[in-house]
């Protein structure tokens, strides 16, 4: 089977799947794909929207896998939502039509999975809180008859789920009395035995990060939504600690409420209990001083840069340290195996805690950024890495014998030096598929010339005329970006229009889509988290409208650093990262409107930087072959029903 015969306008697919349409970039991204498989390389590869990526990288996987001695391949998504489509759509269609034999399985990390074991024994040790009876019977039931264990399938409180979910350090495997029952064993049985794992970019470099323990050993990765990695990335090849999880840490020594491992253990003096509980108490006032004091650093602002070292928390790890030479003296004293693992597996988190908030307090990481945030849930400080290129090169695809990177927006300006250069992949091969859309004929991009800049005191009043004017051209039935949740906040409060205005922010993400999807006409404002990953096909959406060019706040820790690292060296930190990876979200929210052949709509980009500063053009270029408008009573024109 050639991929000729799966992709031709008479081929496999156009017989098997309903609603196909021959598109020539999917057939050549196919066998750009199969090719680096086959030659061994590193291949990043862009898709514009509509070219059917997916199957574009699965099938000519499949080929290549069907003649490995090892065939195995991880499959990485950025999203969730990816992740259950590939499993749940394209692979099964694949499974069935092409290659029979095909063995496949989702993974996703540990703490998505109930521990029988752990809801046995929370129960029987009177470790759930009173009013957290409702939420037992309901995961009582629930084990008896899921067939997968995920988080995802229940409806409980998080503090309760923190009870019972999996926790590798202190899971015994075969030992175990459960493991016969254990679905997370079950899921790892068919992860050894699957030919593609699907797995998301979170979950992959939990794996980088424990030295490659976490997933099945494999020399081919393909990562879709490829734009996202070096930002989970850096996450993970960097070291955070927070107030949430110094209690949550504290809570399963000895809660307030009495509750916690310490209680549990039947066989210690009431002396050696008051001792334990004591320093635990001590490390307790000493973490929450010290959180207080990093949230008084904060003051006002979202985040802030820790740039002296030992800000506070001397206290903090002294305490810490007696806590864990006093965890670590009943586990000495220990006779019962299951307890001694729960009790090590505390010294370990113990460790590691006290670890990480001395490597950012004193600022131990080479080349990183130091940097404190908090919201209404926790406070957190991190180091973050200035650059990831070098690890990802020597520990990520080194190792590699083959990877393919793909997503709608990898490229800026026809070239993928940004991209290559932040993931240290200079050498790796490139190629670019144009969208099949027909974007003249579907969509008009609204460049008005008149709009006050962003740092204009007149700009939040001018925003909010624009989008109540085109807002009513599309009857509702738009969705508004932010790069900001103040001006998202002040807009839409100075709005004047029928429409409900659906606000992020005021209700979980995905009921919002939901609703927006179920509710119309209706506007929804958001900020990153929907410049991407939205698909919303046909009337639902018409109207995309850009505020403001998505620039990274240079302030803002992590970028702040970045930009006088590239500086120092030289060079013109503005052009080579704050263009760049603006222009990719740009890309990114653009993208949201035409997701089809039958899609018509309008994007509007509010923000007259675009066509009056010199970098302006990168963005204009960045766009497909499309007519660009600056009268409103064209895109009036445009939007009229039956156009």
């Amino acid at each position: 089977m050639q991929l000729d015969d799966i992709f031709s306008e008479n081929g496999i697919l156009s017989t098997r799947l309903p609603q196909f349409e021959y598109r020539g970039e999917q057939l050549k991204m196919a066998d750009s794909v199969f090719r680096a498989l086959c030659k061994e390389r590193h291949l990043i590869v862009e898709g514009g929207t509509g070219v059917g990526k997916s199957l574009a990288y699965l099938i000519p996987l499949c080929l290549w896998l069907k003649d490995q001695d090892s065939p195995r391949a991880i499959v990485s998504t950025y999203t969730k939502a990816l992740q259950r489509q590939l499993f749940e759509k394209e692979l099964p269609f694949i499974k069935k039509h092409l290659f029979p034999h095909l063995r496949y399985a989702l993974s996703f990390g540990s703490d998505n999975y109930i521990c029988l074991k752990r809801l046995r024994r929370t129960k029987q040790l009177g470790l759930f809180e009173i009013g957290e009876g409702d939420a037992i019977k309901l995961l009582l039931n629930w084990t008896r008859r899921s067939p997968t264990g995920l988080r995802s399938e229940i409806d409980i409180p998080n503090t309760t789920w923190q009870k019972v979910k999996r926790e590798p350090d202190i899971c015994s495997g075969k030992k175990c009395a459960y493991f016969s029952e254990c679905l997370y064993q079950t899921a790892k049985i068919l992860e050894r035995k699957a030919h593609i794992i699907i797995a998301n970019h979170h979950l992959y470099f939990a794996h980088v990060a424990s030295n490659f323990n976490v997933l099945p050993y494999t020399r081919c990765v393909v990562f879709d939504e490829a734009h996202e990695i070096v930002n989970v990335a850096s996450d993970y090849l960097g070291a955070e600690v927070s107030s949430s999880g110094l209690r949550y840490l504290l809570d399963s020594i000895i809660s307030p409420k009495g509750k916690g491992l310490l209680m549990t253990i039947k066989w210690l003096d009431p002396g050696q209990t008051r001792e334990v509980s004591a320093v635990a108490d001590r490390t307790r006032r000493c973490g929450d001083g010290f959180f207080r004091e990093i949230n008084n650093f904060i003051g006002n602002r979202r985040n802030a840069r820790i740039r002296e070292k030992k800000v506070a928390g001397d206290d903090l790890i002294e305490n810490l340290h007696a806590l864990i030479l006093a965890i670590e003296n009943i586990e000495k004293s220990s006779s019962d195996e299951d307890e001694k693992e729960e009790i090590s597996a505390i010294t370990r988190r113990c460790i590691f805690f006290r670890e990480n908030l001395q490597n950012i307090i004193y600022q131990g990481l080479d080349d990183h950024v130091y940097w404190a945030s908090a919201d209404n849930r926790s406070v957190r400080i991190t180091a973050t890495p200035l650059k990831v290129a070098g690890i990802m090169r020597e520990t990520v695809f080194r190792p590699l014998s083959a990877s393919i990177l793909t997503s709608a927006t990898l490229a800026v300006n026809n070239k993928f030096d940004f991209i290559k250069n932040q993931l240290g992949l200079e050498d790796a091969d490139t190629d670019i598929f144009s969208s099949p859309f027909d974007f003249k004929s579907q969509a008009v991009v609204y460049l008005p010339d008149d709009t006050p800049e962003p740092n204009s005191e007149s700009y939040a009043d001018a925003l909010t005329e624009r989008i109540e004017v085109i807002l009513r051209y599309a009857c509702g039935n738009s969705m508004v970006l932010f790069t900001s949740y103040a001006l998202l906040d002040e807009v839409a409060n100075k709005l004047n229009i029928d429409y409900p205005i659906l606000k992020q922010g005021d209700r979980d993400n995905y009921q919002l889509l939901k609703e927006f999807m179920a509710r119309q006409p209706s506007a929804l404002f958001g900020t990153y988290t929907f410049w991407q990953g939205i698909d919303m096909q046909g009337d639902i959406l018409k109207c995309v409208v850009i505020t403001k060019l998505p620039f990274a706040v240079p302030t803002e820790p992590v970028t702040e650093a970045r930009l006088e690292m590239i500086k120092s060296e030289g060079r013109d930190p503005f052009n080579e990262l704050q263009v760049p990876n603006a222009v990719i979200t740009f890309r990114q929210g653009f993208g949201r409107l035409i997701r089809a052949r039958t899609d018509r709509g309008v994007i509007a980009v509010l923000d007259s930087r675009i066509l009056k500063k010199p970098y302006g053009r990168y963005f204009i270029d960045s766009l497909p072959d499309i007519n660009i408008v600056n009268d409103h009573k064209i895109i009036q024109e445009f939007l009229k029903p039956g156009i």
